[in-house]
């Protein structure tokens, strides 16, 4: 069996084996039917302590937050799961008596031989994982109107060409945010109707979901024209150079043929700001 199943009055609470894992939705529905009130976990996740605290045990564990926090399955079947620790805080929130159960729960987990979920280590770099979890998402996520296309897809072209010459942009980045921007700017500067579709785009972490634009294939070719020669040589050397190193910057000038100047003082991606914690 691969979970743990803990029985709380009439309802069982799942535990995962391998990872102590404790399904928060379940833990949830214990609690309403055993005191008749509904707690909202989207109150407890959005308080600014238990921020603190993601952050604290993402950088103890060597996982990223979205990787504490797995959500399995989309609307009303979506689960989520929870790393122990942070069950034990969550049921603290609940009530003494959740938080009591709760901590034995994890204590028996621990005293059985298994050990807190980590992960081997990754040979990408962070902002590649973060890159990747959304294409997942969104692969999971999203269908576009049909006739219609998004800049996120369209800039994992450019995020290819990046990583076949060895050059990882860090986890602070986000192209297509940029890109996205300075497209709006250029369609409006040249008279374009802006009013576009929007879908609903997923990131791994807090910032959850956001509304992105869609555009018509009409304005494809435009867009591929105006990222060669207007975006690249002129605005993505700016962007880009506040999140590398000069030796960096040197293989992004060769790589996409446009010069990228280092400045002097290089901003932290998320590892760095974590070692010096």
């Amino acid at each position: 069996m691969q979970n743990i199943e803990h029985q709380v009055g009439e309802l069982v609470v799942t535990q995962r084996k391998i990872d102590g894992y404790i399904s928060a939705n379940k833990l949830t529905k214990a609690y309403q039917k055993q005191t008749g009130k509904y707690r909202n976990p989207n109150q407890w996740f959005d308080k600014d302590r238990i921020n603190e605290f993601l952050e604290l045990l993402s950088s103890k564990t060597g996982l990223e937050v979205y990787e504490l926090v797995q959500k399995k399955g989309e609307g009303k079947n979506c689960e989520t799961w929870i790393h122990p620790k942070l069950a034990v805080s969550f049921a603290t929130w609940l009530s003494p008596e959740f938080e009591m159960m709760v901590s034995e729960w994890v204590e028996l987990w621990l005293f059985a031989g298994q050990a807190p979920a980590t992960q081997e280590p990754v040979a990408l770099h962070p902002y590649q994982r973060v890159w990747y979890e959304r294409l997942r998402l969104f692969e999971q996520n999203t269908t576009l109107p049909k006739g219609q296309w998004c800049i996120f897809e369209e800039i994992g072209k450019l995020m290819r060409k990046l990583e076949a010459k060895n050059i990882l942009l860090y986890d602070r980045s986000t192209i297509d945010i940029s890109v996205g921007r300075a497209w709006c700017t250029w369609l409006r500067q040249n008279k374009f109707d802006t009013d576009f579709e929007q879908y609903t785009h997923h990131y791994p972490d807090r910032r959850g979901e956001q509304l992105a634009n869609v555009y018509p294939y009409d304005l494809l070719g435009k867009f591929h024209q105006w990222l060669e020669d207007t975006y690249i040589p002129d605005k993505f050397p700016e962007y880009v150079r506040q999140f590398v190193n000069p030796e960096e910057c040197k293989l992004i000038s060769e790589a996409l043929g446009c010069e990228i100047k280092p400045v002097n003082k290089r901003l932290k991606s998320n590892n760095d700001s974590r070692n010096n914690e």
